[in-house]
């Protein structure tokens, strides 16, 4: 009979890492679920606001002052979040300090005329009901405009940009590896959209506008004319579809 060569406390071994990396794992669950905390920092009454953030989405909603409340989950080393505020501005930064997990789900409130930054590495941009000077650059999982008001900047490495009963006058938006689908409810007075192969899809309430279309596909659908007095402004460059749409959906 053969002799086996493999060594004989091997298996105990063996039970013994599968019962310590059971034991990690489920240290890691409860941890998880256990460290959680809610905290709201109420800020002054700033002219700008930039909210920066390595540690979870970002959420601007409307609001009568201006204030900060972070859903906190970690495992070992809680989020940090730091406030400094100077010369009517604020800064608000979330980061995870450890080598661990950890998020920070932010929701910022802001009364109109407040110009806000916000600049997101992880998660989801939200904005909805804001009116004011908007700034959006997100390297996360993309932005998504809710009914807001005034003008914005987006920029979005990632995800895609998303929005629904839009009135922003002004509406500048680049995208990189996402789509575009943006819906109007009030005529916007200029919209600068630029995006490589994925799908700009514009819907806008049917008034006169000046069009300019420019990009590579065959896939073009605009149900629209162009005015060319119209003092509105709609122009998309993309290497992929377009599609431009009046009358609201």
């Amino acid at each position: 009979m053969a002799r086996s060569n493999e060594d004989p406390t091997s298996h105990p071994r063996r039970r013994r890492w599968r019962a310590l990396t059971f034991l990690i794992s489920l240290l890691f669950v409860l941890g998880w679920i256990d460290r959680s905390a809610v905290d709201t920092v109420d800020l002054s009454q700033p002219t700008r606001l930039l909210v920066v953030s390595d540690a979870g989405p970002v959420d601007v909603v409307d609001g009568n002052v201006v204030s900060l409340e972070h859903r906190d989950s970690w495992i070992f080393s809680r989020p940090r979040i730091e406030v400094v505020e100077r010369d009517g501005q604020a800064v608000v930064r979330a980061t995870c300090p450890g080598r661990f997990p950890c998020r920070s789900a932010l929701m910022v409130t802001t009364p109109p005329g407040v110009e806000v930054v916000v600049v997101a590495t992880a998660g989801v941009v939200q904005i909805d009901g804001f009116s004011g000077q908007l700034t959006v650059f997100s390297s996360g999982d993309g932005v998504l405009l809710g009914s807001s008001s005034g003008s914005a900047r987006v920029v979005a490495r990632n995800g895609a940009v998303t929005g629904f009963g839009l009135a922003f006058g002004q509406l500048d938006v680049e995208v990189e590896n996402a789509g575009v689908d943006l819906s109007y409810r009030v005529p916007p007075e200029s919209v600068l959209i630029r995006a490589d192969d994925a799908k700009v899809d514009l819907s806008l309430p049917q008034v006169r506008y000046r069009l300019s279309v420019e990009t590579s596909s065959t896939q073009v659908d605009v149900d629209m004319r162009s005015f060319e007095a119209s003092e509105r402004a709609i122009v998309v460059r993309s290497t992929g579809p377009v599609r431009i749409a009046g009358g609201l959906r």
